[in-house]
């Protein structure tokens, strides 16, 4: 039984979905958790009542995360209610996915992916290093990747980069930070349907006939995997890139 009592979370990108239920897997823990979001306030709102119905505490963050200022605004009001961060959960993430091929990818379409999928995590995670740091208790940095960085696709270059990125950051801040005691993993996550994101007909099929596991994935599987990474129990795991998604990176055959 994984106990996380007396921590505080912060994940990003938590008003829908993936980030949603992340929230509620760490409060069913026992976290408490703030849940930032930048346009939907009334699916922020939602979650924090379903981490309530935890007997946990959410707290609506609104932050672009792109933003750095934003950034330090949102940990500032964290702490100021909460007292403390233990847990950071870099999810918020923005597609890429272009008609075209990437001879004709607008830049400004590049920055922008680039500023929420990776700087956005940076923001994110200096922030948080900061308090964890002060607070000498050590911690725990989990960033959702995509198993796309691993095993790759058309029309998705922009965002496959960025989470390529994102998990040789993870390494690398995972060797900075061992000594401090603050863990930093990846989770390279499948397919996922959700309310917010449903898989198409097709894409479903497509996706069940090539990952081995032949279904698709659910927002609870990739939180159930947080929730480990976040525990005393992965106190020994760091660094790591831990793909979720049904076995799709070790099949033969990419989707088209």
């Amino acid at each position: 039984m994984i106990a996380l009592d007396g921590t505080v979370a912060l994940v990003t990108g938590a008003s829908k979905g993936i980030g949603q239920a992340i929230a509620v897997a760490l409060a069913t823990a026992g976290a408490d958790v703030g849940v930032n979001y930048l346009t939907d306030q009334a699916g922020a709102e939602a979650t924090c009542e379903a981490v309530a119905a935890t007997g946990r505490e959410g707290q609506p963050l609104h932050a672009d995360v792109s933003d750095p200022s934003a950034v330090q605004g949102m940990i500032q009001e964290l702490q100021t209610h909460f007292g403390r961060l233990d847990i950071l959960v870099n999810n918020a993430a923005i597609g890429s996915r272009h008609a075209g091929s990437f001879a004709d990818y607008p830049f400004s379409a590049w920055q922008r992916v680039f500023a929420v999928n990776l700087d956005g995590v940076v923001h994110c995670t200096q922030a948080a290093l900061q308090t964890m740091l002060l607070q000498e208790t050590g911690g725990r940095i989990v960033n959702i990747s995509s198993s796309h960085s691993l095993v790759f696709q058309r029309h998705t270059t922009p965002y496959t980069v960025a989470k390529g990125a994102l998990n040789t950051l993870t390494q690398a801040l995972a060797v900075e930070f061992g000594p401090q005691g603050i863990t930093v993993n990846c989770i390279a996550a499948g397919a996922v349907s959700t309310p917010g994101w449903p898989a198409s007909p097709q894409g479903r099929d497509a996706w069940m006939r090539r990952a081995p596991r032949a279904r698709m994935g659910r927002a609870e599987d990739i939180a159930d995997a947080v929730v480990f990474l976040a525990s005393p129990q992965a106190d020994y795991i760091t660094g790591q890139i831990l793909c979720v998604d049904g076995g799709y990176v070790h099949s033969v055959t990419p989707l088209p």
